[in-house]
């Protein structure tokens, strides 16, 4: 089994614990339990649940009615998952500024984790 994780900025912000929070309680709970199976299957979980976008970065897909909901994130760490950036999806094809904002937050991630700046008790 794996382990999610949420991204924290250096002030301690939690962008997509922060993004759950404000969903519609039906949205919130059918999202929680996409993330319970991606931590039950990690990168066995594949469409239309996930999919890979590219440079080590998977989206979680939940699909809700005509809601959209993407979670951008990572494996790390053997048995970890981190959930970097996440969205409602408006457009067919995921837009750049959210794979680079999904990087960057990987990066800052994985340098903190290294430097073992980390601790993970935001976990779901």
């Amino acid at each position: 089994m794996y382990s999610v994780v949420f991204y924290q900025t250096r002030g301690g912000d939690a962008p997509v614990q922060d993004f759950l929070s404000r969903l519609h309680a039906k949205t919130k709970i059918k999202t929680l339990r996409w993330l319970e199976l991606l931590e039950k299957e990690g990168p066995r979980l594949k469409r239309p649940y996930a999919d890979y976008v590219s440079d080590k970065l998977y989206e979680l897909r939940i699909r809700l009615a005509s809601d959209h909901i993407r979670i951008l994130y990572a494996f790390f760490d053997k048995q970890k998952i981190v959930l970097l950036h996440s969205f409602r999806k408006r457009d067919q094809k995921l837009r750049d500024m959210d794979i680079r904002m999904a990087k960057q937050r990987y990066d800052d991630f994985m340098i903190r984790y290294a430097n073992k700046e980390l601790e993970f008790d935001h976990e779901i």
